[in-house]
């Protein structure tokens, strides 16, 4: 049985299976959730390791070896429910490219890099780690220019919390606002994940690593009132129920979105634009904030990341007008220009002044 300790707010696992420690978050701040998650990754620690290298791994098995290390499970359910059987030796990445849309068949290029073709190459090449190191390279869908996701602003934000369908609605948008928190985060925000007093979030499952998101005071007023509230329970599962801001998923949150862009009268910007794309370019292209600190706070893996990929340019024309805007006097420059040029009459005269001075040569 391993043993969970805490640190901060989250708890972690240790244990120790043939002479080798492992310790690990277990991304959970409730004891008993903890001790169950970590449990689990116990008992699949110790399947990996009665298993060693088999050369006649399967994807599943690799699956299992994969997920036992802590790595993210995400997108795995459906490659192990499909190819789960087949050896990793065989797999090719020309095989992977052209069955990719067995498992989407409706999706996009993009879809398919991040649910097919990321996942897989991990997982088998993390397999090949523990053998001889080789890489598997399976190269990913080309998804030509995407439309880039738009900012919006302050008064976007002030106009969509008047016309929200629910007080939860509101406070949710403004969350992933000042936090740059995806959706799906946000939804499973929970009561305990929440410290008033220090104005902090815990935001324990996310796409990279668990983080601590900074509120506001306002922010923090909001989410007192909704913890005071009772709670709401799961629709489909009565045991559980849903995050502080009352949604079990991001789709219920969808439902809903447009038709309050429509009601306030504001362009639609999906969750994802008027969160974590707009708290990027309110922090670095409107306030200044130097983007290694803007993308610590947001939850980035790497400033370049986030300027790459959400910080959106501008004011183009304002810049420009600022500096080179200045308007031309086109006749001044002509005068200028006509004034320090000599006449005609004048250059022949002193071309044959200057004629006259230069001796001629003797015959």
């Amino acid at each position: 049985m391993a043993k969970v300790f805490k640190r901060g707010k989250v708890y972690y696992y240790t244990v120790t299976i043939d002479g080798i420690q492992h310790r690990k978050s277990t991304g959970f701040t409730s004891k008993k959730q903890a001790q169950e998650y970590a449990d689990e990754k116990v008992a699949q620690l110790r399947l990996a390791n009665l298993r060693g290298h088999d050369v006649d791994m399967t994807i599943a098995d690799a699956s299992v070896k994969y997920t036992a290390d802590g790595k993210d499970a995400r997108f795995l359910e459906k490659i192990v429910e499909k190819w789960g059987q087949m050896k990793i030796r065989t797999i090719k990445p020309a095989w992977v490219r052209e069955h990719a849309k067995d498992l989407y068949p409706n999706a996009v290029p993009s879809t398919l890099n991040r649910q097919v073709i990321t996942p897989l190459q991990a997982v088998i090449n993390h397999a090949y780690q523990a053998e001889d190191g080789r890489q598997i390279k399976i190269e990913k869908f080309d998804v030509g220019d995407v439309k880039k996701k738009k900012a919006v602003d302050a008064s976007w934000h002030e106009k969509f919390a008047e016309h929200a369908l629910s007080f939860g609605m509101a406070a949710m948008a403004r969350f992933m606002y000042e936090t740059a928190a995806r959706i799906s985060e946000a939804c499973r925000v929970q009561p305990e994940d929440v410290d008033l007093a220090a104005r902090t979030v815990n935001l324990t499952k996310t796409k990279t690593d668990p983080r601590v998101a900074r509120i506001s005071q306002p922010m923090a007023d909001m989410l007192a009132v909704l913890i005071a509230q009772p709670r709401i329970m799961n629709r489909m599962n009565k045991r559980k129920v849903n995050g502080v801001f009352g949604y079990a998923s991001r789709h219920a949150v969808y439902n809903g979105w447009k038709t309050v862009c429509d009601r306030a009268g504001i362009q639609y910007a999906p969750p994802h634009s008027s969160g974590r794309v707009t708290f990027a370019t309110e922090l670095v292209v409107r306030k200044g904030i130097d983007p290694v600190t803007a993308a610590k706070l947001g939850g980035w893996a790497s400033p370049k990341v986030m300027m790459d990929t959400y910080a959106k340019a501008e004011g183009e024309h304002d810049v420009v007008d600022a500096i080179f805007g200045a308007p031309i006097d086109l006749k001044a420059q002509k005068s200028d220009k006509i004034e320090g040029q000599a006449t005609q009459s004048e250059n022949v005269n002193e071309n044959n002044n200057l004629q006259g001075k230069i001796p001629r040569a003797r015959p």
